[in-house]
């Protein structure tokens, strides 16, 4: 089975997730779904940039500005469980980045928010996407922020035309120096 976080990484600049490489387009879940072109991995990345970062009235996350490593674990579970996949990456965060959460704004489309929230020591949200091939999803983050780290966990409830899927993503941060 291919690494599906191969095409994303979590970014420390929030934390949210942030697609990387050259190119922003629809992937697949797993080989599971059998060519379901439900867009999970790009809609965890919008939704988290737009609803940890993006908050009009939101506090500077207690999160040390300099060079963090990430790691993303994902698993599948349900009538698809799906084994454990873990992405780990390193990214500067400089304290514009903390204070400028508009510059992150990017559209979310087929999503709507039913909740979103950040604080000084942490973040939730909740959302729902849909994709016109019917398939849709109920996304819930929670984050917690602590200096020179952080965690959190996102829980997807999709339903796809081979029946109900929950993707779990567990998050962790840590500062581990100054930035090159």
């Amino acid at each position: 089975m291919p690494d599906t976080m191969s095409s994303i990484r979590w970014h420390p600049r929030g934390p949210f997730f942030v697609l990387h490489g050259q190119y922003r387009q629809r992937y697949l879940i797993s080989p599971l779904l059998n060519g379901a072109s439900f867009m999970y991995k790009q809609l965890i990345a919008s939704a988290l940039l737009v609803g940890l970062i993006a908050t009009v009235q939101a506090e500077t996350p207690n999160l040390e500005p300099g060079l963090w490593e990430t790691k993303a674990t994902m698993r599948g579970e349900g009538g698809f469980p799906m084994p454990e996949q873990t992405h780990t990456s390193t990214d500067c965060m400089t304290e514009e980045d903390l204070a400028g959460g508009d510059a992150f704004f990017e559209d979310v489309e087929q999503c709507e928010f039913e909740r979103r929230e950040i604080r000084r020591d942490g973040a939730d949200f909740e959302m729902n996407c849909s994709d016109p091939s019917g398939m849709s999803m109920n996304m819930t983050a929670t984050m917690s922020f602590h200096g020179d780290t952080s965690e959190g966990t996102i829980r997807a409830e999709l339903e796809t035309p081979m029946g109900p899927m929950t993707m779990v993503t567990t998050l962790e941060g840590r500062r581990i120096g100054d930035c090159p």
